[in-house]
């Protein structure tokens, strides 16, 4: 909804809207009736504006927090677990130390120190912006090697 209602770069001055600006060029640089603008909102730089046009912006802020959460939680618990059946597969050379289990469950506590290791980098980063495309690498990277575990272990015809 707020990508079909609000502009991607805007001035606070409904001046620069008319006329619409017919190049998407300019528009992304914010060059507005042939001149060059100071962009302060819009999508591209206001990160709250979808919670300004929520009737309950309190909402939209404990939900944000809430699927942050839940992602954090979900990767940092079942990905040491996947990497640790990644590990076990060998199917890549010197990453097998990871997949040994502990305990009666097999917990992969050397897989989880490697993601908190990891968590800790990003966390000392401080930048979500620079984070992003690290983590979207990661994870498809991570898709990746199990869509080739899967592929190995179908061509050669292990149970």
């Amino acid at each position: 909804m707020p990508g079909s209602t609000t502009l991607l770069l805007a001035t606070n001055n409904i001046t620069d809207m008319s006329p619409m600006p017919t190049d998407l060029a300019e528009a992304a640089q914010c060059v507005f009736n042939g001149e060059q603008k100071e962009c302060e909102f819009g999508l591209l730089k206001d990160y709250g504006a979808m919670a300004m046009m929520s009737g309950y912006s309190h909402i939209i802020t404990i939900g944000i927090f809430a699927a942050t959460l839940s992602s954090a939680l979900a990767s940092l618990v079942s990905a040491p677990k996947v990497f640790q059946a990644v590990c076990k597969d060998k199917l890549f050379p010197y990453i097998g130390w990871f997949g040994k289990g502990f305990g009666s469950n097999g917990e992969p506590y050397r897989a989880y120190g490697l993601a908190l290791f990891i968590a800790a980098a990003f966390v000392c980063i401080a930048e979500l912006n620079a984070i992003a495309p690290i983590i979207t690498n990661f994870f498809l990277i991570s898709y990746t090697l199990i869509n080739y575990s899967c592929f190995e272990a179908s061509l050669s015809n292990s149970p």
